[in-house]
């Protein structure tokens, strides 16, 4: 089975081993990146697009998302499991990762954006 690739832009820390095995069972490969020319590694026919942990640094989200957005790579920022906010979240559940991989590939489609 050939993996799909989605970049993860995350705190240390927040990737589980279970959640990202449950991730590759799916299908789809979660690649650690701390820059764009990371994510730029993965061939471009693998990779589906970026997760963005809302809770880095919001210099460095905004440099990140101008760079993946002029690149043409869809991303989503991901809300804290344990925080007030709504959105997406990194689980591992089947229909989490679908709805995740729906949102990426989606993008643009109407308009809409993240």
């Amino acid at each position: 089975m050939t993996h799909r690739s989605v970049a993860v832009f995350l705190r240390p820390g927040i990737l589980s081993v279970q959640v990202r095995t449950r991730w590759f069972m799916a299908g789809i490969e979660l690649i650690d990146c701390n820059s764009v020319e990371d994510l730029l590694r993965i061939p471009v026919k693998n990779r589906l697009g970026a997760l963005l942990d809302a809770q880095l640094d919001v210099d460095y989200l905004f440099d990140i998302s101008e760079e993946l957005e002029r690149l043409g790579v869809p991303f989503l920022f991901l809300a804290p499991e344990d925080g007030p906010w709504t959105g997406y979240h990194l689980r591992s559940g089947r229909g989490h990762i679908s709805r995740l991989v729906e949102a990426l590939l989606l993008q643009g489609d109407d308009g809409q954006r993240h």
